[in-house]
């Protein structure tokens, strides 16, 4: 090849190339088996990204407003904690029965009582939880009330320019209310509200939102979390908020709420067991009166009667006892107050089971007393009353402690109390039994006790029932009365809540971060679809896959640096490779002939058959170029030779035409298109083409005709079909793939050979750092001429 290349003209310049391992007999590498080697990569995305580089940086800009709007818009939360410590003690000292200062509920229970409205409702009010407005206005909105009734929903008030009026508005921007700066507003509306004169700013626009205290107690229930310990003597509570100082405030009064309730629930408790012990302590009063008003009359009416016939036994009691007879008369009296307390049990176990239990009833049975299982349920079921009463006067039935006591308490009535006492019932009877053996035992002499002695025995023992029962019930309902005045909640304040300091949670920067993603992502599927949508030719691996050529060679572009080197040794060395696989592909046809051409204009066909037809002569072939190009030929401005006379004028004068011009490179000539005619296509498909190229093949060993551009008519099938074999040019970056598809249909109706496509003007992009690998092109390694020895041994130390 000779030292000055011939080079493109307007818009061709040459590109580079990838290089391949040559096949024989295909001359070509598949971008079939380039993606296979390679596979799916972002060897065809990132090109795009550098042409569409706009669209990418649109994205940041609107993801990086988008962001810091978004940023803006974000939370950030923090924790306030505190703890509660609750207690669990259910005794005072060693002080039996329900009248204890005990605990007011079951641990889990304090959770329920927590989110109850009762603790919510006063929270809210007094942290105004019901306004939602920004933090910045808090002076603004510092004496906010409402009243009974009001109308919630959203508002907007603006302040006039001179700061000395204002203007409510609803949030369907209908005016509500006008006035000046001090007056109350939103009176209608049913605010308790006059925000003073210093807070009013010129033209300030405050949006804020008034919903209804019970919706903010829900809210306010769902943002606290309580957590109890194993053991439920601390209830931590955890509060988050935007305000660090305002979300402690809300859990101080939360817990302070909590203990004010717990401790009005404990006071109602105890009044309750006061009332309820005060009622038996009024039974039991009235039972001992009774009781020992029975046993005086006995005694007054029976002093004066005679003594008893046949009775060893004196009047008076006191004879009877230490004795024999006075062994046996305390059985009788035994078994006598068993068949008593058996009777009296059958009837209160009777009234149990018609659903009335009356504790007192129980109580009045000396064999109850006795009985520490069944005293202590009774205990219980007043217990478990009393904390009902308490709790009803403040909650419903729905609610879940109240709820549970009213099935504990049902539980109480229908099965624990009457399975006791049957149990106890049936204790009474063996006793009974027991007795009634031992005193048939003793003879009927022992039998005849009189029976004034048994009843006046039976009178004296129901006053001493009486008299302890009344004692130990007015114990009970003093300790009762002293627990009721000397009350201690049973929850106290353990860890007082504190601002905190540092979030617990900041969503802005992943906020932001996504919202910047998002016009990010539409930025790159919308390089993704612009890149599928583009008709033009990017990448080698789409020749095979779009067009369905084989790839032969890859021509770099013309590319000069600032201090003036060029690549032309680059384009030299591609079309070198190009040379040896056209060579190849045609195989051992001799002469070798073909046609190049191109889908459409400036994709650098003639520029490549130039180059091409002076590698042929630069390997010593014989070779002649033919300019077809009859329409707009240009190489004879490359070759710089004549137009004229040339192909149009040989083929409608004959041999007299004298076309042939040698150049510069001896083995080389050039025939110019000729003069221009309407009737070149009509030529071009005559005889004498035929003929000329039958007197070229027995004088040339490769002849190259460079044809119109496909699109531009029939001239480049016609000169196709008299070269047998077509090679065709492909520009990157610039050729139609649609439009080069559609192109080589035609050629398939054609006694044609297409040898492969040449892409041109090629430039390695982002992502296509393969071609690198397939070049045959290695700087260094360039074929230059011999210099002399000074020379030499300059560039050898350079390289060395």
């Amino acid at each position: 090849m000779s030292e000055n290349l011939p080079t493109q003209r307007g818009p061709d310049s040459p590109a580079p190339q990838e290089e391949f391992e040559y096949y024989p007999h295909e001359s070509a590498f598949s971008s079939r088996d380039m993606d296979e080697g390679l596979g799916f990569s972002l060897k065809w995305i990132l090109p795009a990204f550098k042409r569409y580089w706009w669209v990418m940086v649109l994205s940041v800009a609107a993801g990086v407003g988008a962001a810091t709007i978004a940023f803006r818009m974000g939370t950030v939360e923090y924790r306030a904690q505190g703890s509660i410590w609750i207690t669990t003690d259910t005794r005072q000292g060693d002080l039996p029965g329900p009248i204890t200062q005990g605990e007011l509920l079951e641990s889990t229970a304090w959770e329920e009582l927590l989110t109850s409205f009762q603790v919510l409702d006063p929270v809210v009010l007094q942290e105004r939880l019901y306004l939602s407005s920004p933090p910045q206005d808090s002076l603004f909105f510092q004496d906010f009330s409402l009243a009974d009734a009001f109308d919630p929903g959203t508002y907007q008030l603006t302040t006039s320019a001179d700061a000395a009026g204002y203007t409510l508005f609803d949030e369907e921007g209908m005016v509500l209310e006008e006035g000046e700066a001090g007056d109350s507003i939103g009176v209608s509306l049913g605010f308790s509200w006059a925000p003073p004169v210093v807070a009013y700013s010129p033209e300030a626009d405050l949006t804020f939102s008034v919903t209804t205290p019970r919706e903010a107690a829900r809210g306010l229930a769902r943002r606290v979390i309580p957590r109890l310990d194993r053991d439920g003597n601390f209830l931590r509570l955890q509060l988050e908020g935007r305000d660090p100082v305002r979300v402690a405030s809300v859990l101080t009064s939360l817990m302070d709420r909590l203990v004010e309730v717990a401790a009005e629930l404990k006071r109602r408790k105890l009044d309750e067991l006061t009332v309820l012990l005060r009622e038996q302590l009024d039974t039991a009063e009235a039972k001992l009166v009774q009781a020992e008003a029975d046993l005086e009359g006995y005694q007054i009416a029976t002093i004066t009667l005679p003594s008893e016939e046949a009775s060893p036994i004196v009047p008076g009691l006191q004879q009877t006892t230490g004795t024999v007879l006075g062994e046996f008369f305390n059985l009788r009296m035994r078994q006598d107050a068993l068949q008593s307390d058996r009777r009296r049990l059958e009837a209160a176990l009777e009234q149990t089971l018609s659903g009335d239990v009356r504790v007192e009833s129980y109580q009045m049975i000396q064999s109850v007393q006795g009985s520490s299982p069944l005293v202590g349920v009774l205990n219980e079921l007043t217990s478990v009353k009393a904390d009902l009463r308490t709790l009803r006067e403040t909650y419903t039935d729905e609610w879940g402690p109240v709820v549970d006591l009213v099935r504990r308490e049902e539980n109480l009535k229908t099965v624990t109390i009457p399975s006791l006492t049957r149990i106890l019932l049936e204790e009474l009877q063996n006793q009974e039994d027991d007795l009634a053996a031992l005193i048939g035992s003793r003879g009927e002499e022992l039998m005849e006790i009189p029976p004034r002695a048994i009843e006046e025995g039976r009178r004296q023992r129901d006053y001493q029932i009486a008299n302890d029962l009344y004692i130990n019930v007015e114990r009970r309902y003093e300790t009762a009365r002293l627990a009721a005045a000397s009350s201690i909640p049973d929850v106290m304040v353990f860890d007082e809540p504190v601002p905190p300091r540092r979030p617990s949670s900041d969503d802005r920067l992943g906020f932001a971060g996504m919202v910047f993603l998002i016009p990010l992502g539409v930025g790159v599927l919308l390089i993704v679809l612009l890149d599928r949508l583009d008709p033009r030719l990017r990448d080698p691996a789409e020749i095979g896959g779009d067009i369905g050529l084989d790839w032969l060679a890859t021509i770099p572009r013309y590319r000069r640096s600032a201090r003036g080197r060029d690549n032309s040794e680059e384009i030299r060395e591609a079309f070198r490779d190009l040379r040896m696989k056209v060579d190849f592909a045609i195989g051992a046809a001799r002469p070798l002939v073909l046609s190049v051409t191109s889908p459409s204009e400036g994709e650098g066909k003639t520029f490549v058959s130039a180059n091409l037809a002076t590698a042929f002569a630069d390997l010593g072939r014989k070779t002649i170029l033919l300019d077809g190009d009859t329409r707009r030929g240009d190489l004879h401005h490359i070759l710089e030779r004549n137009r004229k006379p040339g192909l149009t004028d040989f083929l409608m004068n004959g041999a007299n035409a004298q076309v042939v011009q040698e150049t510069e490179n001896p083995k080389l000539h050039f025939v110019g298109f000729g003069s221009r005619s309407s009737s070149s296509p009509e030529l071009l498909n005559s005889s004498r083409m035929q003929a000329l190229l039958a007197g070229l093949k027995r004088r040339y060993e490769v002849i190259i005709l460079d044809s119109p551009p496909l699109a531009a008519g029939s001239d480049a099938f016609v000169i196709g079909a008299h070269a047998g074999n077509v090679l065709m040019v492909l520009r990157s970056g610039s050729t139609n793939k649609d439009l080069a598809t559609v192109q080589m249909e035609s050629f398939l109706r054609l006694p044609v050979r297409i040898l492969g496509a040449v892409l041109n003007d090629f430039i390695p992009q982002i992502g296509q750092g393969y071609y690198k690998y397939y070049s045959r092109y290695l700087p260094g390694y360039e074929a230059a001429e011999e210099l002399d020895e000074v020379v030499d041994e300059v560039v050898e130390e350079v390289g060395s």
